[in-house]
């Protein structure tokens, strides 16, 4: 029986996600779809979003080794340009994790079990 109760599960969901579609009359299931989705969205993108931060450091931290090296000053972009770089890949690593999407999910489904009782 365990298909058919996902069956019922998937069902109910359906039909409060279609009553509480409303983003005027349900503003808070509305942010908690959107922070969901964002998170979501971000989750999803992290293998790349690693790829590019580390390609992005290593680019700056090569042309501010250069500079180093050649005797001449730090320009300002490829500084600003590794601070830029190096704190998305922190924020890659360490804050968008799948407990992160987890906390936003959550908060979506509270919100939706709210609005069904007032839909009633």
């Amino acid at each position: 029986m365990p298909g058919e109760a996902a069956k019922t599960y998937a069902s109910a969901n359906e039909i409060l996600l279609a009553k509480t579609r409303s983003g005027d009359r349900f503003r808070l299931v509305f942010a908690e779809n959107i922070n969901y989705g964002f998170r979501r969205n971000l989750w999803a993108m992290r293998p790349t979003g690693i790829i590019l931060a580390v390609m992005g450091t290593a680019a700056c931290a090569s042309r501010i080794s250069l500079d180093l090296n050649g005797g001449q000053a730090i320009e300002p972009v490829p500084g600003l340009g590794l601070l830029v770089c190096a704190t998305l890949l922190a924020l890659w690593l360490v804050r968008f994790r799948k407990p992160w999407v987890r906390v936003a999910a959550d908060e979506y489904a509270k919100q939706l079990i709210r609005a069904s009782q007032l839909t009633e």
